[in-house]
């Protein structure tokens, strides 16, 4: 469960997933988010893609893939 509070979201893509080692074999790069997300009661379910959509408002910022 995760708990209530401010994050910041991190990711990576990447291929060729290890699941016993919780990791991508091939990393094609990682990203943070630029805003900070509120997880409350009012964002539970919230969906946030991580490729282009139309009308999106996500901005990534490249981070190197050993922090994420």
């Amino acid at each position: 469960m995760i708990e209530t509070g401010n994050y910041t979201f991190w990711y990576k893509h990447g291929e060729c997933w290890d699941a016993a080692n919780t990791t991508f074999r091939v990393v094609n790069g990682a990203w943070r988010m630029d805003d900070i997300l509120p997880y409350d009661e009012d964002t539970v379910g919230w969906t946030i893609w991580t490729s282009p959509v139309d009308e999106g408002n996500f901005t990534g910022i490249p981070v190197s893939p050993d922090l994420v």
